[in-house]
């Protein structure tokens, strides 16, 4: 799916940014690359090891950021038990709301 979605050349040609390779951290399914970099396998040295800790405890902070965001922007045939008038909570529900977040100002 990764290479018949184009992304390889799309990100080869987009991370390069004022003559310096960014690179995006994968999972260890995909092929290593300039711009795609994944987590050391087999017999790793200390210095490996410690790349792979840290990389990891970022993925984790990653994910948690990906489930807030699964929480507010769902598939619409996925049913959510909201009641009238909620929403996301980032936005006010109050009547009387001058914050302006609600449009109720």
């Amino acid at each position: 799916m990764y290479n018949e979605s184009g992304m390889d050349n799309i990100l080869s040609e987009n991370l390069v940014i004022d003559c310096v390779q960014y690179s995006i951290y994968g999972d260890t399914a995909y092929i290593l690359r300039l711009w795609l970099q994944v987590a050391y396998t087999g017999e790793l040295t200390v210095e490996q090891e410690e790349y792979n800790a840290s990389m990891n405890a970022l993925r984790i902070v990653v994910k948690w950021g990906y489930k807030e965001l699964k929480k507010v922007f769902v598939a619409p045939e996925y049913k959510r038990n909201l009641n009238l008038r909620e929403g996301p909570r980032w936005f006010c529900t109050r009547p009387l709301c001058c914050c302006g977040m609600c449009g109720a100002a």
